[in-house]
């Protein structure tokens, strides 16, 4: 009998322990939901689709092993450049998900920094799609940071405008 008790106590430990991991991985998803709709409803409030639809749109840009918190913190700093509408959060979210897969570079860095250089030249963000390929070979091809690039941009912007230069003949 106290073989079985034993076992039994043993058995018992286990299961506790399985059922407390268990626990905390649901708690742990929970609190992930939570601060993704959270996220959510904050760039609804301010732009001009739903949670839902947001909400929709990511699942529909992203896989399993894609971070959707980087897109939640994209789509929060789109909306602080201006960009309010799904359609141009479509269009440019996919942009920065391959900048950031070809470069290593979070897509929320990326997106602050193109539009460093973009406004200084006065383009606007979303037209980055025909600009990123230079972005990418200055990041990936050369020893210029993005940090720097945006902040000389930005420094020399009224130069570079007198001067009528590009971003592809400034790169």
């Amino acid at each position: 009998v106290r073989g079985i008790g034993s076992a039994l106590s043993d058995h018992w430990l286990a299961i506790t322990a399985a059922g407390a991991a268990a626990g905390g991985a649901l708690m742990k998803a929970t609190s992930r939901a939570t601060e993704l709709n959270e996220g959510l409803r904050r760039v609804a409030l301010q732009s001009d689709a739903t949670a839902e639809e947001l909400r929709s749109m990511i699942v529909g840009m992203t896989d399993e092993t894609s971070d959707v918190d980087q897109y939640v913190q994209s789509l929060e700093h789109l909306i602080r450049t201006g960009t309010k509408t799904k359609e141009e959060f479509e269009a440019i979210l996919p942009v920065f998900d391959s900048f950031g897969t070809a470069t290593g570079i979070h897509m929320v860095e990326g997106i602050k920094n193109m539009d460093a250089v973009l406004s200084a030249l006065n383009i606007p963000l979303s037209e980055s799609e025909e600009h990123i390929d230079t972005l990418t070979w200055l990041v990936t091809g050369t020893t210029v940071s993005m940090g720097d690039l945006g902040r000389t941009m930005r420094r020399e912007q009224a130069r570079i405008r007198e001067l009528g230069l590009t971003f592809d003949e400034i790169a």
